[in-house]
């Protein structure tokens, strides 16, 4: 699980991932401020998207897009599915909230990188 802390509350985060094809474990984040607390997100919803383009312009490029709704725990939880993670390449993707009063923060960006696994190398 990856540890995001909000030192910056105007800058995303940046942290790159590394994949093999076909996992779907969960993507989890934990979410804390600047003293290592977990943030409360109730109310809260996240939504994690991924694209083939550094900034794209649309959702055409769109690899996948995960959504979670806060609990109150500060750990955001997204699972994709096998069509989610069948790729071979490099990535690009963010997550952000949109909080109780409705205010929107992409808080995490960065690479996914999935590579090839050996069982599937055939297919």
């Amino acid at each position: 699980m990856a540890v995001v802390s909000s030192t910056n509350p105007y800058q995303a985060a940046v942290l790159d991932l590394d994949r093999t094809r076909g996992d779907t474990a969960p993507f989890r984040f934990a979410l804390t401020d600047s003293d290592g607390n977990a943030i409360d997100d109730t109310g809260f919803s996240y939504k994690m998207e991924c694209s083939s383009e550094a900034a794209p312009t649309d959702e055409t490029d769109h690899i996948f897009e995960l959504t979670h709704n806060g609990d109150g725990t500060g750990i955001a939880v997204f699972s994709p599915d096998a069509a989610d993670v069948d790729y071979v390449d490099t990535y690009f993707y963010h997550v952000r909230w949109t909080d109780a009063s409705t205010k929107t923060r992409t808080f995490l960006k960065g690479k996914i990188v999935f590579t090839q696994n050996i069982v599937d190398a055939g297919t």
